[in-house]
C-alpha cells in the first residue's frame, strides 16, 4: 500500500495459496506457519535537463534585434554537489551511508542538440550542479554553476526530473573611428561616418540587411572617436566619411572591418583604426564688377550663419585673403563693410565651404554707382472756362489751364566734365561737352536715361511739345558719386514749358486819318468749339469770349488766354460816339509759331467812318434851300450840340452818337418865314449820309380895307411900315383883301396914304406879324366922310364916320392863346410818334 520513502509503490500483486503445497516456514516460538512472499520495489531515479538558450539574430530596424533560442552544442558537466547515497539508506559498519557519488565527483557529461536540451539519466536523487565546458559557437562561455536538485516526489514517481536553465552572452562586436587632422595629428570632433554592411546579413535563411546598407552614422566625439553603437552580428563591414569635421575636407577612403567569432573567453570583438583629413582652404579677392581690376581699401570681414565673425581684414592689390579650416557645407557670408572710394558697398557674398582640398576662391565685386536722370516735363492744358463779368462793354472770361504732362518732347544729354572710370585704370567714359545721348519724354512726360557713369552732365531741350515754347536754357544735373550705399544717384525733376501764348491787339482809328478812337467795343468771338484735353467741349462755337473798349489810344489788348489751334474772330460790335460800326470781321488762327517764340501777336487795325448828317432848311414851297434861318441842334439832355445860320448849302454835322436822338430847333426863321416844328431825329448806325430836312413855311398876311359895315374898299392907298419906319410894302386896295407873304415877323404899322374917295383916312393900324404859318388878318376900316363938314379946327361931330380896327384886343388875345397851346400838344404828340 506504500512504498518506503524513495521508491516507487510496486502496484503488481501477488497471489498467495495458503495450502499444504505452498513452501512455508514454522515460527519456533509460536508455532504459526509462516508463508515468505519476496516483493520488490525500485528506487525513484532522477532525470538532470539542461536547456541552453542565447541571443540570435532574428531582425533589423534601427538596430539589430536579437531573440533567445535554444543552441546546441554547448557542452556541460554535471557534479555532486553533495555527498550522493545509496537510495535504501543502508550504512556502513561506520554509521555513515554508503555513497554513490562524492560531493563534486563529475557524475555525467551531456551536450545541448539540436532543441538546446542535454539530458543526464538515471541519477540517483540528490543535489547536483552543472557547468558548462564549452559554449556554442559566436557564444561567450558561462563560467558560472548551476545547482539543481532531484527530490523525492511520491511513491508514484518512478523518474523526477529537474531543468536547468544556462544563458551564455553572445560575443560583442565594437567598431570605432579615431579622427585625427593630417597637419598637425590633433584628434578632430564633429566627424560624421556611416557604416554599412558589405555583405548582405542573413538570419533563418531570410536577409535582414541587403549589402551595402547605411547601417548607422557615427559622428567624432571630443576625443576624435566615433564609435557605432548598434549591436553588430559578426560580419563584413566597412565605413565611409559622410561629413567631415568643421573646417576640414572629407575623404573618399573606405575602412574596411572583419567581425569574427573570436573564442569563447572574449566577450568583446574591438575593431579601430585612425582616419585623418586635411583642412579647407577658402581665397577672397575683391574687384570691380566691370572691368574685373581687383580693389584695394575695402574693409571686409567672414561671419558665418549665426553672424560670429570668422575673420576680417582690409583688401589689399593683387594679394588674395586666405582663410582655412571652414566649416563643409556651412554656408558663411562675405561682408563689405567699408567699399573701396568711387563704388558701392557689395552685397553680401553667401558662400558654401566645398568638401575638396583644393583652394575655393571666393571673388566679391563692386559696383560703381549708376546715375539716373528723370525729366518730368509739365505744361498747362485748357481744363475750364468760367465767364468772369457780362457788363455793356465788358465781357471777360477766364480759362483755366491745368498742368498736366507733356509728351514728344526731346533733350539732348552732354557731360559737363571728363566722366572717368571709378577704378582709375579703365578709359574715361565720356570727355567733356561730348553727346552721351537723347531722350524723349513719354505718355506720361518722362523723359528717362539710365546706367550714366556717375558725374557732372548738362540737358539741352531741343524739341519741345507741340503748343509749348522750347526752354532753351541748358540745364546742370549733378550725378557725383554720393556714397557707397547709393546705388543709384538719381536727378527727379520737374520741368515746365510755358504755353505758347497769343497777343491779340485792336487799333481803333478814323478812316483815312490817324486820329485813333477811343471807346469802340470789340468783340473777340470763337469761330469753332473750344474743347478741352479730353474732348469736352468747354465753349460752344459763335461764343463771345471777350469783350473791350477801345482807350485813349484807340487800343484795345484781350486778355483772354486763348489756347493754340484755334480758329478766332474779332469784330467790332458798337462804334465810338460819333462813328458808324464796322461791318468787318478779322477772322484768325492761332497757329503755333516757331518753337522759340513765347508769344504769337496778332495786331488788326479797324477804321470807322463818322456818322454824317445832313440838315438843310428850305422853303416849304419850293423846297429851296432857306438862307438866315438861325437853328441848332440839341442832344436827350438838352445840349446844345451845333447852332449855326442856314446859307444855300446844307449844313453838316459829323460824329454824332449813333442810336442817339438829336432834335434840331430853329431859333429864328429866316424873314418872312414862320418858326419850323422842330424835328426830333436818330442817328442810324451808316456811314451814308443821313439827311434831314426842316421846311419853313412864310408868314400870311390878309389886309382888309373894309368900310364899317364891313364892305371891302377899293381905292384906298395903303402902305406898311416897319419898326423903324421903313415903307415894306404899297398899294392900293381892291374889291378883295390885300395878301402878302413873307412879312419878317414883327410889329408893323399899316398906313392909309389915301383913302377911297367919300372916306375918311383912317388911323394906322399897328399890327404884328406873329410866328405862325396860318393867315394873319389886318383889318383897316374907313369912315365916311361926314355929309357936313366940320368946324376947321373943331371935334368931328358924333356921327362922324369912325375909321380904323376897333376890336377886342382881349378876344384875339384869347384865340392865340388857345391856338398855341394846340400847338404846343400837337408838337408833342409828333414828337412821341
Amino acid at each position: 500500500m506504500t512504498a518506503p520513502d524513495g521508491y516507487v509503490v510496486n502496484k503488481n500483486y501477488v497471489e498467495i495459496t495458503v495450502d499444504s503445497d505452498t513452501a512455508y516456514e514454522v515460527d519456533g516460538v509460536s508455532g504459526d506457519v509462516i508463508i515468505e512472499v519476496s516483493y520488490e520495489d525500485q528506487p525513484v531515479k532522477g532525470n538532470l535537463i539542461v536547456y541552453k538558450k542565447g541571443e540570435m539574430l532574428s531582425g533589423f530596424e534601427n538596430d539589430f534585434i536579437y531573440e533567445e533560442q535554444y543552441l546546441s552544442g554547448a557542452e556541460f558537466e554535471v557534479r555532486a554537489a553533495e555527498d550522493i547515497c545509496t537510495p535504501d539508506h543502508q550504512k556502513d559498519a561506520d554509521g555513515n551511508c554508503i555513497v554513490l557519488y562524492a560531493k563534486d565527483t563529475l557524475v555525467a557529461t551531456i551536450t545541448t542538440g539540436e532543441s538546446g536540451k542535454a539530458v543526464a539519466k538515471d541519477l540517483p536523487l540528490g543535489r547536483y550542479y552543472v557547468v558548462e565546458t564549452k559554449a556554442p559557437e559566436g557564444f561567450v562561455l558561462n563560467p558560472e554553476p548551476v545547482t539543481v536538485a532531484l527530490t523525492y516526489q511520491d511513491q508514484e514517481t518512478p523518474v523526477v526530473e529537474a531543468e536547468a536553465m544556462v544563458g551564455n552572452d553572445r560575443q560583442k562586436v565594437s567598431i570605432s573611428v579615431e579622427k585625427q587632422d593630417i597637419e598637425n595629428g590633433q584628434v578632430l570632433s564633429g566627424a560624421l561616418f556611416g557604416i554599412y554592411n558589405k555583405k548582405d546579413i542573413q538570419a533563418n535563411g531570410k536577409v535582414l540587411v541587403k549589402a551595402d546598407t547605411l547601417l548607422q552614422e557615427m559622428t567624432s566625439d571630443e576625443n576624435g572617436m566615433a564609435t557605432c553603437t548598434l549591436d553588430l552580428p559578426f560580419g563584413e563591414y566597412y565605413v565611409k566619411e559622410l561629413k567631415a569635421p568643421e573646417g576640414f575636407v572629407s575623404s573618399d577612403e573606405v575602412l574596411e572591418f572583419v567581425a569574427e567569432y573570436q573564442g569563447q573567453e572574449t566577450k568583446l570583438v574591438f575593431l579601430q583604426t585612425v582616419k585623418k583629413n586635411e583642412p579647407t582652404t577658402a581665397e577672397f579677392t575683391k574687384s570691380d564688377l566691370t572691368t574685373g581690376v581687383e580693389l584695394e581699401g575695402a574693409r571686409l570681414k567672414v561671419m558665418d550663419k549665426d553672424g560670429n565673425v570668422i575673420d576680417e581684414w582690409t583688401s589689399e592689390k593683387d594679394k588674395p585673403h586666405v582663410i582655412k579650416r571652414l566649416v563643409v557645407g556651412e554656408t558663411y557670408t562675405l561682408h563689405e563693410e567699408f567699399a573701396p572710394y568711387g563704388y558701392l558697398k557689395a552685397t553680401d557674398v553667401t558662400f558654401t565651404v566645398k568638401d575638396t582640398a583644393e583652394v575655393q576662391k571666393v571673388e566679391m565685386k563692386d559696383e560703381v554707382p549708376k546715375g539716373l536722370l528723370i525729366i518730368n516735363k509739365k505744361g498747362e492744358f485748357l481744363e475750364k472756362i468760367t465767364l468772369l463779368d457780362n457788363v455793356k462793354g465788358t465781357v471777360e472770361h477766364f480759362f483755366e489751364y491745368i498742368t498736366g504732362n507733356l509728351s514728344e518732347v526731346t533733350f539732348e544729354v552732354y557731360a559737363a566734365e571728363d566722366i572717368k572710370a571709378a577704378d582709375g585704370v579703365s578709359a574715361n567714359h565720356y570727355k567733356k561737352d561730348e553727346l552721351v545721348g537723347t531722350i524723349t519724354t513719354d505718355e506720361k512726360g518722362i523723359a528717362k536715361m539710365e546706367d550714366l557713369p556717375v558725374g557732372k552732365y548738362y540737358v539741352k531741350e531741343v524739341k519741345t511739345a507741340h503748343g509749348f515754347v522750347l526752354d532753351g536754357e541748358p540745364r546742370f544735373v549733378d550725378l557725383t558719386y554720393r556714397d557707397q550705399d547709393t546705388p543709384v544717384v538719381t536727378f527727379d525733376e520737374e520741368w515746365q514749358n510755358n504755353r505758347q501764348k497769343i497777343k491779340v491787339t485792336v487799333l481803333k482809328k478814323a478812316k483815312d486819318t490817324d486820329r485813333m478812337l477811343e471807346g469802340a467795343i470789340f468783340g473777340l468771338f470763337t469761330k469753332e468749339e473750344i474743347k478741352s484735353r479730353d474732348g469736352k467741349v468747354l465753349m460752344e462755337a459763335g461764343t463771345l469770349i471777350e469783350q473791350k473798349t477801345t482807350d485813349e489810344n484807340g487800343q484795345i489788348l484781350f486778355k483772354a488766354d486763348l489756347p493754340v489751334d484755334g480758329t478766332y474772330i474779332v469784330k467790332e460790335i458798337y462804334a465810338p460816339d460819333g462813328f458808324v460800326t464796322s461791318k468787318e470781321e478779322k477772322e484768325f488762327s492761332f497757329e503755333y509759331g516757331k518753337p522759340e517764340e513765347a508769344e504769337v501777336s496778332y495786331e488788326f487795325v479797324f477804321e470807322n467812318e463818322p456818322t454824317t448828317v445832313e440838315l438843310t432848311k428850305t422853303d416849304l414851297t419850293t423846297g429851296k434851300e432857306l438862307p438866315g434861318a438861325h437853328l441848332k441842334v440839341t442832344d436827350e439832355d438838352g445840349n446844345v450840340i451845333d447852332e449855326w445860320v442856314s446859307t444855300e448849302k446844307a449844313h453838316v454835322i459829323k460824329e454824332l452818337t449813333v442810336g442817339k436822338s438829336y432834335t434840331m430847333t430853329e431859333t429864328k426863321p429866316a424873314d418872312g418865314y414862320v418858326t419850323a416844328e422842330s424835328i426830333t431825329f436818330t442817328v442810324e448806325n451808316t456811314a451814308e449820309i443821313q439827311k434831314q430836312e426842316m421846311k419853313d413855311d412864310v408868314t400870311k398876311v390878309l389886309i382888309s380895307k373894309q368900310d364899317i359895315a364891313g364892305k371891302e374898299l377899293s381905292g384906298a392907298k395903303l402902305t406898311i411900315l416897319d419898326e423903324e419906319g421903313n415903307v415894306i410894302e404899297s398899294w392900293t386896295s381892291t374889291e378883295e383883301a390885300h395878301y402878302i407873304e413873307m412879312l419878317p415877323i414883327g410889329t408893323y404899322t399899316l398906313r392909309e396914304e389915301t383913302a377911297p374917295e367919300g372916306y375918311l383916312i383912317a388911323k394906322d393900324v399897328v399890327f404884328e406879324v406873329k410866328d405862325t404859318a396860318e393867315v394873319q388878318k389886318v383889318v383897316m376900316v374907313d369912315e365916311e366922310k361926314p355929309k357936313e363938314s366940320t368946324p376947321e379946327g373943331g371935334k368931328p361931330s358924333k356921327d362922324a364916320p369912325k375909321t380904323g380896327d376897333n376890336s377886342n384886343l382881349l378876344l384875339w388875345l384869347i384865340v392865340l392863346g388857345m391856338s398855341l397851346s394846340g400847338v404846343v400838344v400837337l408838337g408833342r404828340k409828333i414828337k412821341k410818334k
